[in-house]
């Protein structure tokens, strides 16, 4: 998958959608362009109902090569659609998102929920910065949350020892789920992001300072002192900066989760 950063990390966001576009023709996937206003998203239909949604996207900020940010989840986006086109599951059925713009706004998860049903869709796992860490915070959800797609995460994690955590809202940070979790899908719409123990350690701080009532430049000098932010949105975020266990740690627990979710339906 590392290889997979190092092709986008060098592209624009468009040279990135062309790219996507042909890893998809070379393994023949049918897929489908939405263009709307401003970008162009791609998708990978479901065949059947029900479904669940596995989302990244493709843009970057000026001046970042966006190693981690984000082409880190379009390759575990990959990897898990090669997985599901080599065995794909009994009783449900996948539909892989790569979302333009999500950077200005996420203006392209917008544009597709607004034009495009979510019929039969169980839930969707959206991915951020998943090339870095040991374990994994799932957000924006708390203690009372739940979910069929949230407790098969849970369980993977549990099953292959590898620690998930609960995130609240981060202030300034939003991400593709935002769009569908608007459409009525709740807790079934999730971010999964790739973390340490010092970035679990910065967040304790963080969730501490807001019960003081502290600025809101407060809550984001905390935030930037977590690893995960290190290069956020910087001209190193670079795959030099990533780890292939880390990604295959990502793909391995989501995998298990929808297994699992498989044989529940």
């Amino acid at each position: 998958m590392i290889q997979i950063i190092q092709e986008l990390e060098v592209l624009s966001d468009h040279g990135r959608f062309r790219r996507i576009r042909e890893y998809l023709n070379e393994w023949e996937v049918d897929h489908q362009i939405q263009r709307y206003e401003s970008g162009n998203n791609i998708w990978v239909p479901a065949k059947k109902r029900p479904f669940v949604g596995i989302s990244s996207h493709f843009d970057t900020v000026p001046l970042s090569p966006g190693a981690n940010d984000n082409a880190s989840a379009v390759a575990v986006c990959l990897s898990l659609l090669q997985r599901h086109l080599i065995h794909p599951f009994a009783n449900m059925d996948l539909q892989f998102f790569f979302f333009d713009e999500e950077e200005k706004g996420l203006l392209g998860s917008q544009a597709f929920v607004e034009k495009e049903s979510l019929y039969g869709m169980i839930g969707l796992i959206n991915m951020e910065l998943v090339g870095s860490g040991n374990q994994f915070a799932l957000w924006p959800l708390e203690a009372h949350s739940e979910s069929r797609l949230l407790t098969a995460v849970e369980q993977a994690g549990r099953r292959l020892h590898v620690p998930t955590h609960r995130i609240g809202s981060l202030i300034m940070h939003q991400a593709d789920h935002d769009s569908f979790r608007k459409q009525k899908m709740g807790d079934n719409a999730f971010t999964i992001s790739s973390i340490s123990d010092a970035d679990l350690a910065v967040a304790a701080h963080y969730f501490k300072a807001q019960e003081f009532e502290v600025s809101e430049q407060t809550l984001m000098e905390i935030l930037q002192q977590a690893p995960i932010f290190e290069h956020y949105h910087q001209p190193s975020d670079l795959s030099i900066q990533l780890d292939e266990s880390s990604l295959q740690r990502c793909t391995d627990l989501i995998w298990t989760a929808l297994q699992q979710l498989d044989m529940q339906l």
